[in-house]
């Protein structure tokens, strides 16, 4: 629950604890995105790897958690050449 800094999210008034269960809500997203587009479990990774480095830098205030997920998804299925 606890995350490492000060992110932009803390900074834009968004608590630990949401913040811990909006990531966790994105993480989620793309391993189901992941499960429907039968992608191997090393891009689903990469997806959410993508998703909380995104969200070190931007703040989930500004970006909707669920179109970020969508778009870590298809750059990891970039990425991973799947």
């Amino acid at each position: 629950e606890c995350l490492a800094g000060d992110t932009p999210s803390h900074q834009a008034g968004v608590d630990a604890r949401t913040e811990a269960q909006l990531r966790n809500y994105g993480a989620e997203l793309c391993m189901e995105y992941g499960i429907l587009l039968k992608v191997p479990h090393v891009t689903v990774a990469t997806a959410c790897v993508l998703l909380h480095r995104f969200y070190y830098r931007r703040s989930l205030v500004d970006y909707d958690v669920r179109n970020i997920a969508a778009g870590c998804v298809l750059v990891a299925c970039k990425v991973e050449e799947t």
